[in-house]
């Protein structure tokens, strides 16, 4: 339970750093959209030239509706850039994407895989809800 805590607080953490960001370049509360853009397209580029981290931070950004519009199809596109270089925060956030279809089709098996990517980099959360959707599947098996 204090590893999701930890997780969310490091979610809101990336998503006010974002904000910082915003606020560092004097846009927050204008009516111009010109710096907002600006301060997203620093991260965003840096996620396009394969930084994982930025990769995870524009899924967040997405994700969360933090500075633009809501996009659950472009956070999962972003956070599996980054789970595939080995983010452990993305690869687990993909998985709970793939688990309840938000912003992807809803795929169990895709979900398990994430989930076992992350868990092996030591992720206890992940581990935790690989065990009990393991724990499912076999109650299912053996009916």
């Amino acid at each position: 339970m204090a590893r999701r805590i930890i997780r969310w607080v490091t979610i809101v953490l990336v998503g006010i750093g974002y904000m910082n960001v915003l606020y560092a370049n004097g846009i927050q509360g204008r009516s111009s959209g010109y710096r907002s853009t600006e301060a997203f397209w620093q991260v965003y580029t840096d996620a396009l030239r394969g930084d994982k981290t930025a990769q995870f931070q524009t899924g967040v950004i997405y994700e969360r509706g933090i500075g633009i519009e809501q996009n659950q199809t472009k956070a999962a596109l972003w956070y599996e850039k980054s789970a595939e270089q080995g983010h452990m925060d993305a690869q687990y956030n993909l998985a709970l994407m793939n688990a309840t279809g938000r912003g992807v089709d809803k795929n169990l098996d895709r979900a398990v895989m994430w989930l076992t990517k992350a868990a092996q980099q030591g992720d206890q959360d992940a581990r935790t809800l690989l065990s009990e959707i393991m724990d499912g599947k076999s109650r299912k098996d053996q009916r």
